[in-house]
């Protein structure tokens, strides 16, 4: 019988929205700003005299980051990171119960979710993503995993290029959709191929470890990650490690964190994962 790991979830009930104070609060969780009738300051640091980046009206949402000290916490709001009294949040995110994963899950969550940290990318949400994040990942994908895939030679300034079917096949097994084919910065489109010059694509932040597992219902989990290995030569067999020996390997604590929600019949292959949201701080 494998070894199974047990997830640290808060058991929370996946049916109902349960308030609770910001000390209590995860990564990546929605926050309604409650108890006041007028706008809250988010602020540049955890301090009252701080420079004013915008003004929050009551009930407005936020993105809870991390708690800080003389009772500020650290949120996101409308592309800003800043700080806000940790009093006037309420959370809004249903917390699903906690599991257990094999060494066999584990791996394959891991594998699944270093598709993305070896590109760099810190956030995602499938309800508010543009059709060039998609096609800028599916490029940078190919890129580091499919050499096979992509072809050499001299088109102008370019001297690679990519079919659109290739990359929005990609989009589609990762993301769950195809997005719409168009010119970006960096790559240039002329209906059937990208094309780009080689600059070696983009810097990842290493790989992703899973620490805790949440079941959400209907085929869909919020999992919570370290990552490790920025800058080092890490590979797949690494997404077999635990945190603690990820962090003992690569000599980084704390790493970045990070929370993510994939949909999938089934935790045992990233094949048939596909990526609902993701926040990396």
């Amino acid at each position: 019988m494998k070894k199974r790991i047990a997830a640290l979830a808060i058991g929370l009930s996946a049916l109902a929205v349960m308030p609770a104070l910001a000390e209590t609060m995860r990564l990546g969780d929605s926050a309604a700003v409650t108890g006041v009738k007028d706008n809250i300051v988010l602020r540049a640091m955890p301090d009252t005299e701080a420079d004013e980046l915008a003004q929050i009206a009551p009930e407005e949402s936020v993105t809870y980051l991390s708690p800080e000290k003389d009772g500020f916490a650290q949120v996101e709001y409308d592309g800003m990171r800043g700080y806000v009294p940790a009093g006037n949040l309420t959370s809004q995110t249903a917390h699903g119960a906690a599991f257990s994963i094999t060494d066999e899950e584990r791996s394959s969550i891991n594998l699944f979710l270093s598709n993305f940290t070896e590109q760099g990318m810190l956030r995602y949400d499938e309800n508010d993503s543009e059709d060039e994040e998609l096609v800028r990942f599916s490029v940078w994908h190919i890129w580091f995993n499919q050499h096979d895939r992509w072809e050499s030679g001299e088109w102008g300034n370019n001297n690679r290029r990519l079919s659109d079917k290739g990359i929005a096949d990609v989009a589609q097994k990762y993301f769950g959709r195809r997005p719409l084919m168009l010119d970006l910065p960096e790559l240039d489109y002329d209906g059937d191929y990208y094309y780009f010059e080689e600059t070696g694509g983009n810097m990842g932040i290493g790989f992703a470890c899973l620490s805790e597992v949440e079941s959400l219902g209907g085929g869909l989990y919020r999992v919570y990650f370290g990552v490790y290995g920025e800058g080092e030569a890490w590979n797949a067999a690494d997404c077999a490690l635990l945190p603690e020996q990820a962090a003992n390997l690569y000599d980084q604590t704390p790493p970045q964190q990070g929370c993510a929600v994939i949909r999938t019949l089934g935790l045992g292959s990233q094949n048939g994962m596909t990526l609902k949201s993701l926040l990396i701080e």
